[in-house]
């Protein structure tokens, strides 16, 4: 590589570390100070450069936070792939997935909750924004979707989940365990020890699809 092919690596490089760095800052304030409150001034005084240097990187703040959807969701895309791939049976697959979700989604714990940024994506302060540039996130909501059904689906045919359950809705279920509002009064509140509380959510809903406890839906 000629000296200009290398300081245009070097240049890249660091792009790409000061991006990092960018959004390492935005979970921090997003996760105290929610979308609202989050200002591009208290992320530049984060990252320790101007202001203008975070605008060349991303031009609104919603250009922000569709970045980190997009990162955290690429992030547990890879974690579903890898586990699938592992010597498991299905339940069990399924249940290092929602439990390692399940850390990323309370604020108490590193780096912004997923279920946090689903929100925002889906919610009516984003969606105009995120409508425009929807092509790069939803191959990834749909991948990770389709993967998870897969698991259900393949659960139902191994007789460990029960078959009379759409396996979409229990996707859908799989989902709603992760609402934050409930979980942030138990653990802040009431005291309850996250570990305790992945493990009776777990429970509860593992036990709701297992097919030893068959629903009677029809």
């Amino acid at each position: 590589m000629n000296s200009e092919g290398v300081r245009q690596s070097l240049k890249e490089k660091q792009r790409q570390e000061r991006e990092g760095l960018i959004l390492q800052a935005a979970e921090r304030v997003l996760t105290e100070r929610g979308y609202h409150e989050m200002s591009m001034d208290e992320i530049a005084v984060e990252v320790g450069i101007a202001k203008s240097t975070v605008y060349l990187h991303f031009p609104k703040k919603e250009d922000l936070v569709v970045a980190l959807i997009e990162q955290k969701m690429t992030q547990f895309l890879d974690l579903v792939v890898e586990t699938m791939k592992q010597e498991m049976s299905a339940r069990e697959k399924l249940e290092v997935i929602f439990q390692r979700l399940y850390l990323q989604r309370v604020a108490l714990t590193k780096g912004v909750a997923l279920p946090l940024l689903i929100n925002l994506y889906n919610s009516s302060d984003l969606r105009p924004f995120v409508t425009k540039v929807e092509g790069r996130i939803r191959p990834l909501v749909r991948n990770i979707h389709d993967r998870l059904l897969a698991l259900l689906e393949e659960g139902q045919k191994t007789g460990e989940f029960d078959d009379v359950l759409p396996a979409e809705v229990m996707l859908g279920c799989f989902f709603s365990m992760m609402s934050p509002l409930a979980y942030e009064r138990l653990i802040g509140e009431r005291q309850i020890s996250l570990d305790d509380l992945i493990k009776y959510t777990k429970c509860m809903y593992f036990k709701s699809i297992a097919a030893d406890t068959r629903s009677d839906c029809d």
